[in-house]
């Protein structure tokens, strides 16, 4: 690719081989991250509830390991003069991109499989398939537009894989029991803070574990 002619699509810096058709749509995929954090945005001004709240901090904590991660690692970018890399992210170990559509595609696919009961086994298959190829779309692109080598996109893939399900268990093992107390606080009624029923694991307590004795 070093004697092609690289443009970047409008009001982006992603940037791909002039003429490339698969580059220029692997482009506009680059972009699915944004659109998921621009979602994420709309959810939580919009409804208010905790537990997508509590997705929108993990998924801020997992932007924050990412940037950890590359600034503790300084493993650099293929060599590709003529991409608009500037200084403050010229590292690529892990994939920002990867890391972030990991941990969204696992949680997401936690809950599908933990949470949303009341959907479909189909439904639920079907929106896991979209998850993981837009995943593995986002995975391509990277490297297919010499932002990453494929190790720095397969780790991205496993750290946000790994902090979602984490995240995901400590949401629904812990978090979630406090939600309904939580949403009276007075603080809570202001801000306009929701929940909703959820599948819970029970909590074991010191009085529980006497009475099975």
């Amino acid at each position: 690719m070093d004697n092609l002619t690289w443009t970047s699509i409008s009001l982006t810096c992603v940037e791909y081989p002039q003429g490339d058709g698969i580059g220029y749509f692997l482009a506009y995929a680059s972009l699915i991250p944004l659109a998921v954090l621009v979602s994420y945005v709309a959810l939580v001004l919009n409804n208010r509830d905790l537990p997508t709240i509590c997705l929108f901090t993990g998924q801020l904590i997992n932007e924050g390991i990412n940037i950890v991660a590359k600034r503790t690692l300084k493993h650099p970018r293929p060599e590709n003069p003529h991409h608009l890399v500037g200084s403050a992210n010229k590292y690529g170990m892990p994939s920002q991109h990867c890391q972030s559509m990991a941990f969204f595609t696992a949680y997401c696919f936690l809950y599908l499989m933990h949470q949303a009961n009341h959907k479909t086994l189909f439904t639920r298959l079907t929106l896991t398939i979209i998850l993981i190829s837009n995943f593995l779309i986002i995975l391509y692109s990277r490297v297919y537009l010499l932002y990453h080598y494929t190790s720095q996109c397969v780790v991205g893939a496993i750290i946000g894989s790994l902090f979602a399900y984490l995240w995901f268990r400590l949401t629904y093992d812990f978090l979630a029991h406090f939600f309904d107390k939580i949403v009276t606080w007075k603080i809570s009624r202001f801000l306009g803070l929701t929940t909703w029923n959820m599948n819970l694991t029970p909590r074991t307590t010191k009085s529980s574990k006497k009475k099975t004795k």
